[in-house]
């Protein structure tokens, strides 16, 4: 008879992301990310491994496409104070932004992953060309790389009617 399968739990998940060398639990890339009072993180426009757009400037050059980014990331964690760096890299590897941060951890019951939101603030973030996007994140000796695609891809939007 063959054995039933259980569901994995996150943090046992995360502990084993670790031990095969990923960093980060959760990537995830949005327009905005908004503190609530209650200590919740409430995240708008949430974007998956795509952002499309309808058209490119043919000239990009003399046009520049800015985009309000931030990456929300979730990382496991030993006890301490620490620190961390994110880069994100555009197709031609040229960096377009690099964070420093540091920050207080204490320990989780259940588990020990941190919630950080980092960008270009509240400035637009150039996107100077389609392609391939790399965000680097090393924390502990540790880097995790991730991915998402800028595209054009008018099929992504709804065709207007009148």
């Amino acid at each position: 008879m063959p054995r039933k399968r259980t569901k994995k739990t996150g943090a046992i998940k995360s502990i084993r992301s670790i031990r095969r060398g990923k960093v980060l639990t959760d990537f995830i890339i949005c327009e905005s990310v908004r503190q609530e009072l209650n200590g919740k993180q409430t995240l708008l426009g949430v974007y998956g491994d795509e952002i499309n757009f309808k058209d490119w400037p043919e000239n990009d050059e003399e046009e520049k496409v800015g985009l309000q980014l931030s990456f929300f990331l979730r990382f496991y964690f030993v006890d301490g104070q620490e620190s961390a760096k994110a880069r994100l890299k555009g197709p031609s590897k040229q960096p377009l932004f690099s964070f420093d941060f540091s920050f207080q951890k204490l320990p989780k019951p259940g588990g020990m992953t941190s919630l950080v939101v980092v960008g270009p603030g509240s400035s637009l973030l150039i996107i100077p060309e389609l392609g391939t996007y790399t965000f680097e994140f090393d924390y502990d000796g540790k880097r995790d790389k991730r991915v998402f695609h800028v595209r054009v891809d008018p099929s992504a939007f709804p065709v207007e009617t009148s």
